[in-house]
């Protein structure tokens, strides 16, 4: 029997590695190829409205590894790179954000980098975010945890309409976080898109079965 554990092992191990090239199945979302030039959206920051996002719906592939956005930052009305802001995930239910946050990155300062059109590209690594299939959430950035002055504020890069399943959303909530789940946003203004990217992905189950029966053999034949 060791010697037949060791062959179950190899083929599982030699059939783990053929599958591992489709271990995820990858979604991509990406409206930045709808508008040329993009238009702005703004100003959103410490003048202007403190939140501003991108609402959206989870697939069948729902982990969401990373977003980006484009932005562009300033101090009366001169391109700096002082622009402090956190980006969050949380649930949408149609007027507001919902629940508890999902994801929140911590500081983020625009750099003044300007690439695109004017815009700097914010990307924003998840870390893998389990979400429902098929729920609705909202990716935004804010500065309300962060209003320290001097007052800069910016403007997003925004395509029109690109995606059926979301659209660009804001509110003026001021220093209150709170406000985000009790106040409805704006939804209609101007209406469309921001030009944002997010990736999905999933672990196929079948993948998973294999390496967990790999696992299971290595513990049996210690036996």
């Amino acid at each position: 029997m060791k010697t037949c554990n060791i062959c179950i092992l190899l083929a599982v191990i030699s059939v783990s590695i053929v599958r591992s090239k489709n271990v995820l199945a990858a979604t991509t979302i990406d409206t930045t190829s709808h508008a040329s030039p993009w238009a702005s959206v703004g100003r959103w920051g410490e003048v202007g409205s403190e939140t501003i996002g991108q609402t959206f719906t989870v697939g069948s592939d729902n982990r969401l590894d990373n977003f980006t956005f484009y932005v562009t930052s300033t101090i009366n009305d001169e391109f700096t790179d002082h622009l402090v802001f956190g980006a969050y995930v949380m649930k949408w239910d149609g007027s507001k954000a919902i629940g508890p946050i999902l994801f929140e990155s911590g500081h983020i300062r625009t750099t003044g980098n300007l690439l695109k059109w004017g815009f700097e590209q914010i990307d924003v690594d998840t870390g893998g975010l389990h979400l429902d299939v098929g729920g609705r959430y909202v990716a935004f950035f804010s500065v309300t945890d962060y209003i320290s002055g001097p007052l800069s504020s910016g403007w997003a890069a925004y395509v029109g309409e690109a995606y059926a399943n979301g659209t660009f959303v804001y509110i003026d909530n001021g220093s209150s976080f709170s406000a985000l789940t009790t106040t409805p946003w704006v939804t209609n203004y101007p209406g469309g898109d921001l030009a944002f990217t997010m990736s999905f992905n999933i672990p196929e189950p079948t993948t998973l079965l294999l390496l967990g029966l790999g696992s299971f053999v290595l513990t049996k034949r210690k036996r």
